[in-house]
């Protein structure tokens, strides 16, 4: 791609064009992304710095690009992890936070409704005893599949703690509808689950 069309839109006139050339100023530290034709985004720091004659018209320009790809990964695995438990990879109590200072606001504006249901798993605590750590983890990691089952496109399933669980529902359209995904909770777990060599429920 042409470095020039950085500074300027197609839709512009030759004159208008050979203004803002005669006008350029360098340009610092912009993030710019490149697809590599197998298909990965590659991350690159570019600095432009334009050239003049000495009428002042524009020559060219000294370009530097930096590539911060795998910087870029390493924040966004950093941010990932901030928001997110490692254990079940969902949202988790700070990003369930976040969203809901911003619903709340939202939903009083547009006047909707939403709904926050808080879960938790009954006799965690004997499970953890009584088969280990591993397999207590292993029932988490299950729940929150479990939940995603049931879950509408836009609803979200959160990682509160511990046992604990948030499934947070926008939009809706009466009490009639969370209660039946109440319902559906209840029924998802009333069969047994295996869990290893383990049957629970």
């Amino acid at each position: 791609k042409n470095i020039l069309s950085l500074y300027y839109k197609p839709q512009e006139t030759a004159a208008q064009r050979s203004y803002y050339l005669s006008h350029l100023e360098p340009i610092k530290n912009m993030e710019a992304q490149i697809l590599h034709k197998n298909g990965t985004i590659l991350s690159f720091d570019t600095n432009v710095t334009p050239r003049f004659d000495a009428r002042h018209e524009y020559i060219g320009s000294d370009n530097f690009a930096k590539d911060i790809t795998e910087l870029k990964r390493s924040q966004e695995k950093i941010e990932h992890m901030a928001l997110h438990d490692s254990l079940t990879n969902l949202p988790n109590r700070a990003m369930l936070s976040s969203m809901l200072t911003h619903s709340i606001q939202a939903s009083k504006r547009r006047k909707e409704k939403i709904a926050v249901l808080f879960l938790d798993l009954d006799n965690f605590k004997n499970i953890n005893d009584s088969f280990g750590h591993i397999e207590g983890d292993r029932v988490l990691i299950i729940a929150a599949e479990e939940f995603k089952k049931i879950l509408r496109m836009d609803d979200m399933v959160y990682r509160f703690g511990g046992d604990e669980f948030v499934i947070f529902v926008p939009d809706l359209s009466n009490v009639n509808e969370m209660e039946k995904s109440a319902w559906q909770i209840v029924q998802l777990f009333s069969s047994p689950f295996m869990v290893g060599d383990y049957s629970l429920q």
